[in-house]
């Protein structure tokens, strides 16, 4: 086996140790708290996928969030009611109870194992997206090291593991703005419109997911603008992306358009809600936010504010 050989070997070894370590600590105690549900999100997300599932009626009748989680979530639903059918467990999809919620975050489950489906769900979605940053690195960094970097710092990170445990739209969102972020890199040195449109398609994806996932397409504003200039505003490319982005967004959450009044209401409630607080968590919204990046990710968001401003400077 010649140098280069034993290189790639190597690398191989090192994403697929980083990928596995990730996993671990994505479904290390995925069961927690089971049966009794203490997140105070999940039960409710759950019972909104699970009624699309039973019903078929796609209208989540909640837009507090987006519908793209919900739809997920009731298409892993399938093979689970098909699983527990053939064993005799259930007949219809009528058989599947809903958790049980007493009050916020206090509940109990009689089928402690859809939550184990669900929440495993999005462990995939957190596993996926160290292989989507090691991607990312390796372009960014022009060679394998700085992807190897960036997908173990993603691994461990606090939050991301946090997260990828629970039922809820957040790694979802984050794996799909890295697909996003993925091709609006390209467009820098390949500005064809496919990478507009995957970009774009990604954008949608996110913000089907979280309504706050618009903020993707900073980056493909950036990569289109340092690829053209101010001529970038008479590209056509800029608009597939903005056009693709906008189709997914309402292909996969369609009723922020076809339930409008339910949109303005539960939107309108989540800006009150993350602005004022609510139960739970009152009030100082912002610090709260900013005393959580610095005490989960503190070195690294440092390390990527510093790396960011030399970006700018050259």
């Amino acid at each position: 086996m010649n140098t280069l050989a034993r290189f790639t070997s190597r690398i191989n070894f090192f994403l697929l140790a980083i990928l596995a370590l990730g996993a671990v600590l994505r479904l290390w105690g995925i069961d927690f708290g089971l049966p009794y549900t203490l997140a105070p999100d999940e039960p409710t997300h759950f019972t909104i996928a699970l009624r699309i599932f039973k019903t078929g009626n796609l209208n989540p009748g909640w837009l507090n969030y987006p519908s793209l989680m919900f739809y997920l979530n009731a298409l892993a639903l399938v093979p689970y009611f098909l699983i527990q059918h053939a064993r005799g467990i259930w007949q219809t999809p009528a058989d599947i109870p809903n958790p049980e919620i007493v009050t916020m975050g206090v509940g109990q489950l009689a089928a402690p194992s859809e939550f184990l489906l669900s929440r495993g769900l999005t462990a995939l979605f957190g596993v996926a997206s160290i292989f989507l940053i090691y991607k990312i690195g390796c372009e960014f960094g022009k060679g394998k090291s700085v992807g190897l970097i960036a997908a173990l710092m993603l691994a461990v990170s606090p939050a991301s593991v946090y997260n990828s445990h629970l039922i809820r739209p957040d790694t979802m969102a984050v794996f799909f703005a890295l697909v996003s972020f993925f091709f609006a890199q390209k467009i820098l040195d390949d500005p064809r419109p496919r990478n507009y449109v995957w970009a774009g398609i990604g954008a949608g994806l996110a913000t089907a997911c979280k309504y706050n996932m618009p903020l993707i397409g900073a980056a493909i504003l950036a990569a289109h603008f340092l690829k053209f200039g101010r001529a970038g505003w008479r590209r056509k490319e800029i608009y597939f992306a903005i056009g693709a982005g906008a189709l997914t967004l309402f292909a996969a959450s369609p009723y922020i358009l076809l339930d409008l009044p339910r949109f303005v209401h539960d939107f309108g409630f989540e800006i009150y809600a993350q602005g004022a607080g609510h139960a739970g968590f009152e009030g100082n919204t912002i610090p709260w936010y900013l005393n959580f990046l610095i005490t989960t990710e503190g070195l690294i968001a440092i390390a990527a504010l510093i790396q960011a401003a030399r970006i700018v400077r050259a």
